[in-house]
This record gives structure tokens, sequence and C-alpha cells, in this order.
């Protein structure tokens, strides 16, 4: 009896059946390339491997995102891991309690939130906006920090603790901002 209402429901054009009809992007292929993409920007992975790991990062994008995209995403990464390491620095400038670029990496929310964010932000201006909420939710479940993968944020940028902070697809953030946890920098309808 249940198997079959559980049918009747798939069979009816309401919002759980038409999204099964769409074509969305394996989320644990996404979350691999997510993983991939900040081990490099956070230089955890070995230097002597890196160019084998950029070919094995490629692979994983391209079969998400085809490869003239992830090319694009790939050439990114040295500007992406600039800005981190922005973040990270703006986070042992402005927290006191910071004891080194290793804990602040290794441990802060923020730089895994912000990291994440500007990988998700290069695949949602090659137009992958899927792929992109599908990262930034992943940190957004990891952290509490919700940063909309369309917003614009500058370098330098420190979420002291974060949970609960949430930021909206047309934020624009400057250079050398702090924000602190509890806020939303978003649109209210």
């Amino acid at each position: 009896a249940v198997g079959e209402i559980l049918r009747e429901q798939r069979e009816q054009a309401d919002p759980v059946s038409e999204a099964r009809k769409e074509v969305l992007p394996y989320a644990r292929r996404v979350k691999d390339a997510l993983g991939a993409l900040r081990a490099l920007v956070t230089d955890d992975t070995p230097t002597a491997q890196l160019e084998s790991d950029l070919r094995v990062v490629h692979g994983i994008v391209a079969a998400l995102i085809g490869g003239e995209k992830a090319m694009r995403v790939v050439e990114r990464l040295p500007l992406i891991r600039h800005y981190v390491a922005t973040d990270v620095e703006a986070a042992f400038s402005k927290d006191p309690s910071a004891g080194s670029y290793g804990e602040i990496v290794a441990a802060y929310p923020s730089i895994r939130a912000v990291a994440t964010y500007r990988i998700a932000h290069a695949f949602y201006e090659q137009g992958e906006a899927m792929v992109a909420r599908i990262m930034s939710e992943d940190a957004h479940s990891a952290t509490g920090i919700d940063i909309h993968p369309g917003a614009v944020i500058g370098s330098h940028f420190f979420i002291d603790h974060g949970t609960g902070g949430v930021i909206g697809e047309t934020c624009v953030i400057g250079d050398r901002v702090k924000l602190y946890h509890g806020v939303t920098l978003a649109a209210f309808t």
C-alpha cells in the first residue's frame, strides 16, 4: 500500500517529481571536486605532485562541467589561492586568539567557508550555478556560514566565528572587511 501511494505521488507533477526530472550534477562528485580544489588552494597537497594533482583535478572537474569550462576554473586557481592567502592573513591580523597561520587554515570555519566560496564563485562565473550551490552548501553544512556563490567578495575577508552568517547573491563586499557571526547581508522579501 505504501509503495503504491509513493508510486502515485511520483507520477504527479508536484515539485518533488519535477525536480527528479532535472539533470542534476552528482553531489558526491561535486564534493570530490571541491575537496581536491580546496586542497590545492590551501597547500594541502605535496608540491612535488602538484602537476599530477592538477591533471587529476581537471579530470574530475571536466566530468562535471566539460573540459573547456574545467580548464577555465583550473586557470583561476592561482588567483583563488592568492585571495585565500589574503583571507588567512586577515584572520591572523584581526583575531587576537590566532596562534598561527597553520591553525587558521586547519581550524577556522571562516577559512573553509570563504575558500569554498572562492572556488564555487569560479564555477558560478562559468554558468555552473548548480555545482556552485552544492559546493557552497557543503561549506554551510560544515561551518554554519552561508555564502552564495554569486556574491562578490574582495581580498582580506574574515568572518569572526561565523556561525549564522549569511551573505546573499547580490552582496558586494570590498577589500579588508571583517564580519561577525550572526550577520546577514542579503535582501529580505
